[in-house]
């Protein structure tokens, strides 16, 4: 049997899902830069030092930067290992910070037992 849901209600759940990843994204940029470096990363206003007042495209456009950015580190020092092993100088290596200060990816933010887990439609 199946059970109909309307498209109303549907796009309600989609928008809740959003939202509450954008507030996820904004916490764990909020715990893992300063308010200093969020004003630094700032062309155009101050929307990223100010943490109420950031629009949600701020938000994602600050979280795929700081993502790329860990990942060419990562990706940087793994090339870097790569080379340990050999005898040759690696020019790419030569300003890198150490494997285990590169910041890794944050956890995911654990639901409390409160929380029900998220409906989707599929």
């Amino acid at each position: 049997k199946k059970i109909e849901v309307s498209k109303k209600t549907l796009e309600k759940k989609r928008r809740e899902r959003i939202n509450l990843c954008i507030r996820r994204l904004k916490e764990l940029i909020c715990k893992h830069t300063t308010e200093k470096e969020r004003k630094r990363r700032s062309t155009c206003n101050n929307l990223w030092a100010i943490y109420p007042k950031w629009e949600k495209a701020d938000i994602i456009e600050l979280g795929v930067e700081l993502l790329e950015e860990s990942l060419n580190q990562i990706s940087k020092n793994t090339e870097c290992n790569d080379f340990i092993d050999s005898d040759l100088p690696s020019p790419s290596c030569t300003n890198s910070v150490p494997i285990s200060q590169v910041p890794l990816p944050p956890n995911p933010i654990t639901k409390s037992r409160n929380e029900k887990s998220i409906w989707r439609p599929f």
